[in-house]
């Protein structure tokens, strides 16, 4: 049904393996698509294509003269924000749907949109607010990997936050003030399949040390969430009906929030791939490949096949475990072939090479090793993998001194509760 068609990828340079893998196995012709002549997707693409994948006007021709059956956009935010309005336009089938998108990926939007489904929401506030209670979190409306968010305790650093989250903003600029949440942080990964619900995944974080700019990094995803029952009790039956209401037929949703005093606030979302690549879990544990899923309904309008595996309870935990770098030049990396080797460890995702500069930046993947991702049939067992893992890894700068950062202490409690 897809041998010999013609598939256009915007961005993937985060998948551009699975993607690669999918189409050659089914004679799917993969074309790339992007301005940046070094794009991950560029190297191994069956045709490259230089051209700006967000000009309405340069990809309508291409669809045209390529003789393109289908397009695949749904990892690279800053890609998908510019296209999304002119490819509703196409009769290609599409996940995000504009009034969608623009609902999800805005975050006052998003907040306003769920009190209609009765899901409570941070105290927003606005500069020049008499009442304000802090501290408070300010962020861009629109934007993505912790890019623009800032802590402020008084007024006197409400305004250079502002101005900070307006320049970072992706789309309109526009900021959010809202209420400086403290608790366990957790992320629901909600699928959709012919206009119905699925809960892919649940996870908890265990996160290096917060700065005022919030440039976090999570060391440690945990699936299921610690409180998946109380956290999808709340709010599976709201997201549903929104999901509804929005008229998602077929995608993925990741969601993130923070549950204090009993309340799990939403913060944030992405109607796309996490930079942290879950869907992996999701494969490994259900056997459904999202990213083939992806593929599928770009070129055939349908968005796989059986998704029943995903109302069953995890019969595993798993882990991704991100190893945040200090600033400096990688000299070496030891360690990464013996981890590949552990019991559970399935997959390893190595962004950085020797020779490489870091350097402390807003998005928090730019500051990471790589993702290992592992699995136990339980947590006593996933925390001994771990600890292998970070007896194991090894890096250094070109002075030979440790760029691995500090663990965050107590790190070990999670599995101990």
């Amino acid at each position: 049904m897809m041998k010999g068609k013609r598939l256009a990828v915007f961005g993937a340079n985060m998948v551009t393996q699975e993607v690669m893998d999918y189409a050659h196995a089914h004679g799917i012709t993969v074309l790339s698509v992007s301005n940046d002549p070094n794009a991950a997707i560029h190297k191994v693409s069956d045709e490259q294509y230089i051209l700006n994948n967000t000009d309405e006007e340069q990809m309508m021709k291409f669809f045209k003269e390529q003789r393109v059956d289908g397009f695949l956009s749904c990892s690279t935010e800053t890609v998908i924000r510019k296209n999304v309005d002119f490819l509703a336009k196409t009769s290609y089938p599409y996940y995000a749907k504009p009034k969608a998108w623009h609902i999800l990926m805005n975050k006052q939007r998003f907040k306003e949109y769920s009190k209609r489904f009765g899901i409570e929401v941070t105290p927003n506030y606005r500069l020049g607010d008499e009442n304000i209670q802090f501290p408070v979190v300010v962020k861009p409306a629109e934007g993505a990997g912790g890019m623009g968010k800032t802590v402020c305790r008084n007024y006197d650093e409400l305004v250079p936050a502002i101005e900070e989250a307006q320049k970072k903003a992706l789309g309109a600029d526009d900021y959010i003030c809202e209420k400086f949440l403290e608790g366990p942080l957790f992320q629901i990964y909600l699928w959709r399949q012919r206009g119905k619900t699925y809960i892919a995944s649940t996870s908890s974080f265990i996160h290096y040390e917060f700065d005022d700019t919030l440039n976090w990094s999570p060391i440690l995803e945990i699936f299921p969430a610690k409180d998946e029952k109380y956290i999808l009790d709340k709010l599976l039956t709201p997201l549903s009906a929104m999901f509804d209401d929005l008229e998602v037929e077929d995608g993925s949703c990741f969601l993130q929030g923070i549950v204090e005093n009993g309340i799990p606030y939403l913060i944030d979302t992405g109607f796309r791939l996490p930079g942290s690549m879950d869907h992996r879990i999701v494969t490994r544990e259900k056997g459904i490949d999202l990213i083939a899923c992806h593929i599928e309904h770009a070129l055939t309008g349908k968005f796989g096949d059986d998704f029943s595996a995903l109302e069953r309870p995890y019969e595993h935990c798993h882990a991704i475990f991100s190893p945040g770098l200090k600033n400096g030049i990688i000299g070496k990396i030891r360690g990464l072939d013996a981890i590949a080797e552990i019991p559970g460890v399935y997959y390893v995702h190595q962004y950085r090479q020797e020779g490489a500069k870091m350097t402390r930046c807003g998005y928090s993947v730019h500051q990471d090793l790589g993702r290992i991702y592992l699995e136990a049939p339980n947590k006593a067992e996933l925390l001994k993998r771990i600890q292998k893992i970070m007896e194991l890894l090894q890096v250094e700068n070109d002075k030979g001194e440790n760029m691995l950062r500090e663990y965050p202490a107590g790190w070990q409690n999670f599995f101990m509760e």
